[in-house]
């Protein structure tokens, strides 16, 4: 019987590729529906590609989101200051000061309206 394998559309991109690799090791005939949105793949590749100078990151979401939750996960593993928040309501100024390079990462369910006033406000206490 052949073996069909779906994934979660916002799961941690690289993981899911490890995990299909295994899948293929022990299944060769397994077909493999990758069902990442492109969205969620690109905003993980590129908190995984920062630049060394990047103080601070904010991550924008509802922590009941898988998708901002593995965002969350990615940012933190890079030994960056990160914080999950929902609104500019959650920024702490004191985690702003002295930081030259703050990167913002959302969520695929963030509005953009949110992430915008968010960099609005870090702009203008900055």
């Amino acid at each position: 019987t052949p073996i069909f394998v779906t994934n979660q559309t916002t799961i941690n991109y690289a993981e899911i590729l490890e995990t299909h690799a295994l899948i293929k090791k022990h299944f060769p005939q397994a077909i493999i529906q990758n069902e990442v949105c492109q969205t969620t793949r690109l905003r993980q590749e590129r908190l995984t590609k920062l630049d060394r100078d990047v103080d601070l990151i904010y991550v924008v979401g509802s922590k009941l989101s898988n998708n901002t939750m593995k965002l969350f996960e990615i940012a933190s593993s890079k030994g960056i200051l990160t914080r999950m928040i929902e609104s500019k309501d959650d920024i702490d100024i004191s985690d702003v000061k002295n930081k030259n390079h703050i990167v913002i990462s959302s969520g695929a369910s963030t509005p953009p309206q949110v992430v915008d006033m968010i960099h609005d406000y870090l702009i203008d206490i900055k």
